[in-house]
């Protein structure tokens, strides 16, 4: 097994003891441990999630970082609210405003990625589409004041 903290690329799976094909071989620069959401949710391990995204919460961003930052949240929260793991896409939705609401008034790109993930929230766990649906026209008029053409057209 593969120690947290050290890198497992394509073909360590073994080392980590996992069989080919699992999340370990697509993980290429993570560290054991780590699993992405999209990873652990087409290999049956949601459950494995909660205490590593905690771990990825607790980290300290660079504030060039946080637009990166806020997009990979934003997904974790995308995925996990896809599995039905609504708890865990409330802690991300939440780490999310936590990163980009200092921010937001300068940085559009990451205030964009903090309302994708509010209009996912409302949407599937509330089950507000309307809201949703507001939140993402939203999150597209902040990626194009940004000129960022990929986030508007999620949004």
């Amino acid at each position: 097994m593969v120690g947290a903290g050290s890198a497992a690329t394509f073909g360590d799976s073994e080392a980590m003891g996992e069989g080919a094909g699992s999340a370990a071989t697509f993980g290429a620069g993570r560290s054991a441990g780590s699993s992405c959401v999209p990873c652990a949710a087409s290999t049956g391990r949601a459950a494995t999630l909660p205490p590593h995204s905690a771990q990825r919460q607790a980290v300290e961003l660079a504030p060039e970082g946080i637009g990166s930052a806020a997009f990979a949240l934003a997904a974790g929260s995308y995925y996990a609210a896809r599995l039905g793991e609504f708890r865990l896409a409330d802690a991300l939705t939440r780490r999310v405003r936590e990163v980009t609401e200092p921010v937001a008034e300068r940085d559009p790109v990451a205030r964009g990625w903090l309302q994708i993930a509010l209009a996912f929230h409302e949407a599937w766990r509330d089950g507000d589409l309307w809201t949703g649906l507001c939140m993402a026209e939203a999150a597209r008029a902040s990626f194009v004041q940004a000129g960022y053409w990929r986030g508007s057209i999620v949004g």
